[in-house]
């Protein structure tokens, strides 16, 4: 079975962001085939890229490594995770991007750092690329730092709008027993009591 790597971020294809974090990770690991999730995200829009990786991952097997970088605290003192569950490892930033993958079977905050510059603006490319090429050369968690119980979560609890898709398409976190008894109003033409 042929190594994969999943990358999911909020860069956009309009610039080379997408292309220098591939070329990072395909200049060490050559024989990987990376799937992109999106890179489409609205800037900085954490909750959506967290829906997102939480309800794509499935789709791949066990084994994947999965690049998740939505980071607006990208530059400041925010760590970097290695977060793993279900067979699944995922490398981003400790922002809320796992939230929905929560708990896990362990969460390592990263101590490890690459050699070289590490620019204040694209850890993507120059922290968190570094970070899946060593995984994905056999490096465990605990080589690159310390288990950790405290990553940061969204508020996933409350009920509210997750994604919104391409197409118009309203993505909620509510389950079918929250609306149990409750009226909807579905664009304030009907109501249903469900």
């Amino acid at each position: 079975m042929p190594r994969l790597l999943s990358f999911l971020s909020d860069f956009g294809l309009a610039d080379g962001y997408v292309a220098q974090v591939k070329a990072r990770i395909l200049s060490e690991v050559s024989d990987l085939t990376i799937v992109d999730i999106t890179h489409d995200l609205e800037a900085y829009d954490v909750l959506s890229g967290a829906w997102l990786l939480f309800t794509t991952h499935r789709s791949f097997p066990e084994g994947t490594i999965h690049l998740a970088v939505v980071d607006p605290g990208v530059g400041t003192s925010r760590r970097a995770l290695i977060v793993e569950g279900a067979g699944h490892t995922f490398v981003g930033p400790d922002n809320g991007i796992f939230s929905f993958l929560y708990p896990a079977d362990s969460v390592t905050a990263v101590a490890w750092r690459p050699h070289g510059a590490i620019a204040p603006s694209f850890h993507g490319r120059d922290l968190f690329a570094p970070v899946a090429i060593r995984l994905l050369a056999g490096a465990t968690a605990l080589e690159l730092g310390r288990t950790i119980t405290d990553p940061i979560s969204l508020d996933i609890a409350a009920p509210k709008v997750v994604h919104i898709d391409r197409y118009g398409n309203i993505v909620t976190n509510i389950t079918p027993g929250q609306l149990q008894g409750h009226t909807l109003v579905l664009r304030g033409t009907r109501s249903e009591t469900v």
